[in-house]
């Protein structure tokens, strides 16, 4: 098994490993899934090709992205993965592959990737951001960051709500 990272009650995230390629196709190819992402959808070459490039950023000092595989603990299915981005702050994320949405991974796993990232990386806050349209991850995100209101997202042509999380507050709240 790859390096885990962290684990939650149902899900294990560790490094991205070329057994998750075909999973991994289907999660970055689904247009359901890149809907409010404003990514293009993946063939399998560009699949098989970012995989090295995930893993090489695990041992690289100056990489300023981490992406880690998502897997159900009891089945080991690829469920998605999620994100940690060291650029303009530090920026959590995740991408759920379709069959396993409105199970509950995305609350139990942005739980997860909050306290892992405050207590990893030693951030005194986290941000994270969705399209305004995207009301499943929108729900999440309310529940448990603070939303900072709507900003225009160039770069997606799209308005997102901007949601940040002090350390400080992410302590009140686990208290």
């Amino acid at each position: 098994m790859p390096n885990l990272k962290f684990e939650t009650e149902r899900l294990r995230i560790s490094e991205i490993s070329q057994d998750d390629l075909d999973a991994f196709f289907d999660l970055q190819s689904n247009p359901n899934v890149l809907k409010y992402v404003g990514a293009p959808a993946s063939t399998l070459d560009d699949c098989k090709k970012e995989i090295p490039q995930l893993q090489a950023n695990y041992t690289d000092e100056n990489a300023i992205l981490f992406v880690w595989a998502i897997h159900d603990k009891i089945s080991n299915d690829f469920i998605g993965t999620c994100a940690y981005v060291k650029e303009e702050g530090h920026e959590i994320g995740y991408r759920l592959r379709e069959k396993f949405w409105g199970n509950g991974y995305g609350s139990e796993l942005t739980v997860g990737l909050i306290d892992f990232v405050f207590e990893k990386y030693q951030v005194e806050e986290i941000w994270a951001e969705a399209d305004v349209l995207n009301l499943a991850s929108v729900k999440i995100l309310d529940k448990h960051l603070i939303n900072q209101g709507k900003r225009w997202n160039e770069e997606d042509n799209c308005w997102d709500f901007h949601y940040l999380l002090t350390k400080e507050e992410h302590e009140k709240r686990s208290n």
